[in-house]
């Protein structure tokens, strides 16, 4: 066995783990990573279990397993707080993120509404055609997506708001057309741990844009 490879090894399952939490915190998964967390403490015992000569490994070992068990205490606090209804997201300040991001928007034809609370026409009727997309509609989206990228440890590249606002604007027309529906919705999503733009039509399947 090549110790210094399966120590690498578990610590990048650790990471993977971590971000799982993370995004199970801030309500993008809907169950906690218990199978994946099962996996890390098989390979943590493994590893301990192991007879090993070389006292820098052993450090190494003690070092991964220790930032481990600190993450572990961390997530069982949370995962306390959610179970006693005492958890508050300080990272979702705004209700930034939800398990279902702009759920309520375009609830009828060029409305603009974003998430439950807010009123329907909270945002005046404007064709996309010769107004676009409202500005707080995008700016809101915007941190949403920005923020769900900070997340999973995306770099962020040189996007702004004004490029994100014309990147999807650019896209509208094909998007009524295709699915001949004025009612598009735009939602973030993650897939293969990077987040994405999806654009729903109503009462149609997703489909990334």
């Amino acid at each position: 066995m090549d110790i210094n490879s399966e120590i690498t090894k578990l610590e990048n399952m650790i990471e993977a783990l971590k971000k799982k939490y993370e995004l199970f915190f801030f309500g993008l998964e809907k169950k906690p990573p218990n199978a994946e967390r099962d996996q890390v403490d098989r390979k943590v015992r493994e590893l301990l279990n192991t007879f090993i000569t070389n006292a820098g490994q052993r450090y190494r070992l003690q070092s991964v397993v220790g930032k481990y068990n600190s993450y572990v205490r961390y997530w069982e606090r949370i995962m306390q707080q959610i179970e006693d209804g005492t958890y508050q997201r300080e990272l979702l300040k705004r209700q930034i993120i939800q398990k279902e991001f702009a759920q309520k928007t375009y609830k009828k034809q060029d409305t603009y509404t974003i998430g439950e609370d807010e009123e329907k026409d909270a945002y005046p009727k404007k064709p996309y055609t010769s107004n676009g997309l409202p500005d707080e509609y995008v700016k809101e989206l915007y941190d949403n997506y920005i923020q769900v990228k900070q997340t999973l440890g995306e770099t962020l590249g040189n996007i702004t708001l004004d490029t994100f606002k014309k990147s999807l604007e650019k896209q509208l027309p094909l998007l009524k057309e295709k699915y001949k529906t004025d009612n598009i919705v735009f939602k973030i999503s993650v897939k293969g741990g990077k987040a994405t733009i999806k654009a729903i039509p109503a009462d149609r399947e997703e489909e990334t844009t």
